[in-house]
């Protein structure tokens, strides 16, 4: 029981970290590129849909990717 509470824990731990690193990508770091670029920052920029598509699939995978190597470790320690 101990062990699943501490996965638990470690893993809303991650999870929370994962979640505020993104939106700190989406509020900060997306609306300067855009300016650069086309000198606006609406977040709905034509020419920025394909980058915003692109790096929203990495995030994901990446998500995806991590989850799956914990439940890997996870199975492994049991």
């Amino acid at each position: 029981m101990e062990f699943y509470q501490y996965f638990e824990e470690h893993m809303n731990r991650v999870t929370l970290e994962l979640k505020e690193k993104y939106n700190i990508i989406g509020r900060n770091l997306l609306p300067k590129i855009e300016e650069t670029i086309e000198n606006k920052s609406t977040g709905s920029s034509k020419i920025m849909k394909e980058y915003y598509y692109y790096w929203e699939g990495r995030i994901f995978n990446a998500l995806i990717k991590m989850i799956l190597k914990a439940l890997i470790s996870f199975k492994n320690l049991i």
